[in-house]
């Protein structure tokens, strides 16, 4: 006698084809994607990955990596190449495994083959099954070596446009300078030129306005300054130009102001100055010339006419007006001198001072 079982298994045949297309159609979606795809269990043993992962870590094929069931690497083990172990609560793996999403690191992968070294971005997502308990992990490994060094190339440029820009700037800021240097000085002598003088008579006459401290007006010239270009030249006349803008500049405080007003005219500003003291500061100066002789020229003498600019005044130029008047009486009266006017006097009367 004999006795047998006989069971029906065509229901789990039907169930073992379908986990083996399942599993079919896991590896063809793996092998066809660019990423490295590893995907580990509860415990994070490994137990799918793609070609893309061999490759990536440059192993020879598939079968360098055991999916033996008794001696299935860990994942962290698998990505943990380039010398830096990380602990396993350090590791994004960890919090996915958990059931947490959004877990992502950078990494520095290295090669098994040849040592090469590169920066991978590494996303790790749970897996669960049909009642919602986490089965395991599921990461994706992509290269950004060349990302990272394109963002860093683009760093360096953008930072070497900006010195670039900088310095450009430096070099306008520098160039503007100069430009409202030379426009607003003689570049004979250094001193301001009429443009200057005609800013700084506005600006004082506002501010003698507002305060009600009056201000001197000097208008120097070089004595019989044709003759001495007619006779030694011009480039003799530049010298003596400059001899006497060095002078002026010698004698004059720092809040004075001076400026060559036009061929051998100078116009000089004493803020906060009487009189009296205008007319000292211009002896000095007088004195001062024709104490220095041109080493060409000779002795070289200069006149001057002084005026007061006062809050009465209605025009900057008023002052300026009168001093040039005093200017061409010291003229009439023999050069070499200081002629100077009171505002509080008639305009038809004036004070010599020689």
């Amino acid at each position: 006698k004999w006795f047998g079982t006989c069971t029906d298994i065509h229901n789990l045949k039907l169930v073992q084809e379908e986990l083996l297309a399942s599993k079919l159609k896991l590896q063809s979606a793996l092998s066809s994607m660019g990423d490295a795809v590893v995907i580990a269990d509860r415990d994070g043993n490994l137990i799918q990955f793609n070609g893309s992962l061999v490759k990536l870590l440059g192993y020879n094929d598939m079968n360098d990596i055991s999916l033996d069931v008794n001696n299935r690497p860990n994942i962290i083990d698998i990505l943990s190449t380039d010398g830096k172990e990380l602990p396993f609560d350090q590791w994004p793996v960890e919090r996915a495994l958990r059931g947490e999403t959004g877990n992502s690191i950078e990494f520095i992968l290295r090669r098994k083959d040849t040592g090469a070294s590169w920066r991978t971005s590494i996303n790790f997502a749970p897996l669960h099954d049909e009642h919602s308990n986490v089965t395991g992990a599921v990461a994706t490994i992509r290269d950004i070596t060349e990302i990272r060094e394109m963002e860093q190339a683009l760093l360096n440029m953008n930072a070497e446009l900006d010195a670039k820009v900088k310095a450009r700037t430096e070099e306008l800021d520098r160039a503007n300078k100069a430009l409202m240097n030379l426009s607003r000085h003689d570049t004979l002598t250094g001193l301001a030129n009429r443009l200057a003088a005609n800013e700084r008579l506005r600006v004082d006459f506002v501010s003698m306005r507002r305060s009600g401290r009056p201000y001197a007006v000097l208008m120097l010239d070089i004595d019989h300054f044709k003759n001495v270009n007619d006779t030694f030249g011009h480039s003799v006349g530049d010298q003596v130009l400059q001899n006497i803008a060095e002078t002026i500049s010698n004698t004059l405080r720092e809040s004075d102001f001076a400026a060559r007003f036009g061929g051998e005219e100078f116009l000089i500003l004493l803020p906060a100055t009487d009189l009296d003291a205008a007319a000292h500061v211009a002896e000095k100066i007088r004195n001062a010339v024709a104490a220095t002789p041109d080493r060409v020229a000779g002795t070289i003498t200069v006149s001057i006419g002084i005026a007061m600019a006062t809050p009465r005044q209605k025009h900057e130029d008023e002052a300026v007006d009168m001093a040039d008047k005093c200017l061409y009486a010291a003229k009439r009266a023999g050069r070499n001198r200081v002629v100077t006017r009171s505002n509080s006097t008639p305009e038809e009367t004036a004070s010599f001072s020689i």
